[in-house]
């Protein structure tokens, strides 16, 4: 006998009984949105990891898609005024800075949420192998990563205009090749962002082998 179409031969579950689990893992139904920071973390670690945004090709569960309650959501035009998006990018900045998740650009470089339970697992698979400065030597970190990795060894956390004071890359010319060193120390899990400061905003950046020591030795 052929295949039913439209299920799945592991479980007999139709596709449509298969999104219904996603609605309620992945938190798209109105019951179960997020609405705020603990129903944010209990989410994540639920999930494991999860993306802050949708991206196409990346199948990842989605902290916005929680936060609105429904399936495929559309972005917004008019993204200041939005709150659903808006409290998602809250939560962006208030779960790390309260160390109840980790965050980084990890997974294709974009902005990625990792349960603390699951994160030594991720750790050992995307962390680094051996220092910095043998990678550098070998020629596998950018000048760029090496010199942000240097400061934060000097001094940690830093504010980003600091950071860019002391790689000597402060001035605009060289804004990409910071942005992409910065990009490059955390896909490799060497740094994270800690909290954010609005008054003036900023950034503020950590070792990740400091901030999450206890989750880095296991």
């Amino acid at each position: 006998m052929g295949k039913r179409v439209g299920h799945n031969p592991a479980d007999g579950l139709s596709l449509e009984q298969l999104e219904q689990r996603r609605d309620h893992t992945l938190r798209r139904l109105p019951a179960l949105r997020v609405q705020g920071p603990g129903r944010a973390v209990r989410f994540i670690n639920d999930v494991g990891l999860a993306s802050l945004f949708a991206t196409r090709g990346l199948h990842l569960p989605c902290l916005w898609v929680a936060v609105c309650g429904r399936r495929d959501p559309q972005f917004p035009h008019h993204t200041h005024h939005d709150p659903e998006l808006g409290l998602a990018w809250n939560l962006k900045d208030q779960l790390p800075a309260e160390g109840k998740v980790f965050y980084a650009k990890l997974i294709r470089a974009k902005p990625t949420f990792v349960s603390l339970d699951v994160f030594p697992d991720v750790y050992r698979l995307f962390g680094p192998q051996r220092n910095y400065v043998s990678l550098f030597r070998d020629g596998r970190l950018s000048p760029a990563a090496k010199a942000i990795l240097d400061a934060l060894h000097r001094k940690r956390p830093q504010e980003t205009f600091e950071l860019k004071l002391n790689t000597n890359l402060a001035q605009p010319s060289q804004r990409r090749t910071f942005d992409t060193g910065m990009t490059e120390v955390q896909q490799q899990l060497f740094v994270a962002m800690r909290e954010v400061r609005y008054e003036p905003f900023t950034y503020v950046w950590d070792l990740v082998e400091a901030r999450f020591a206890d989750q880095v030795m296991q």
